[in-house]
């Protein structure tokens, strides 16, 4: 090979030639001003280079397949929002999703909410389903007189004064309802 005006040459190495082939690994190679062998480096110039060798890695870069989402909540209707960003209610079915992890919240007026985590592989349905607890709390009912009747839709609940534990909150007398409190 000979030497460029910048004083650089090139001499092709060909690896696969030297027993078939070179591990990974650090070489050291003698650069000498004209053909020579190693044992005859004392009666030349040269000077030695380190090389490193790697494991060869190939990289292949395509398109990550798109997966599928599938929300299901008990009771239905549950709010549905998804890494911020509200996406309308249970049962859901989201295609073409991009792999990732995902934050979801499910939230509707009466239950606590209910949060995690979502992994969508890529070209995989990831189904992913739960219950929302209802929120309770106590009612205490006081009248003047006291006796007055309490009913719960047509269940009779008692006579003031009462005390009623662990009430939820339901939708069909949260709807008749004009005040906070239903007495029928």
């Amino acid at each position: 090979m000979g030497v460029d005006g910048n004083d650089h040459w090139e001499y092709p190495w060909v690896t696969n030639a030297i027993g078939g082939r070179l591990d990974a690994g650090i070489y050291t190679v003698w650069v000498v001003n004209r053909p020579n062998d190693r044992s005859q480096l004392a009666k030349a110039d040269y000077s030695t280079i380190s090389i490193k060798l790697g494991t060869p890695v190939i990289k292949i870069n395509s398109p990550e397949i798109p997966g599928t989402l599938n929300l299901n909540t008990s009771p239905d209707g549950v709010s549905v929002i998804i890494d911020g960003q509200y996406c309308v209610s249970t049962p859901l079915i989201i295609e073409r999703i991009e792999p990732g992890t995902f934050g979801v919240i499910f939230s509707r007026s009466g239950y606590a909410k209910l949060s995690t985590s979502v992994r969508v592989e890529s070209g995989e349905t990831t189904e992913a389903s739960g219950t929302l607890i209802p929120l309770t709390g106590s009612l205490e009912i006081t009248t003047i007189p006291e006796g007055a009747r309490i009913l719960l839709g047509t269940i009779n609940m008692g006579e003031t004064p009462i005390s009623l534990p662990n009430m939820t909150v339901k939708k069909p007398y949260a709807d008749r309802c004009k005040r906070d409190i239903c007495l029928s």
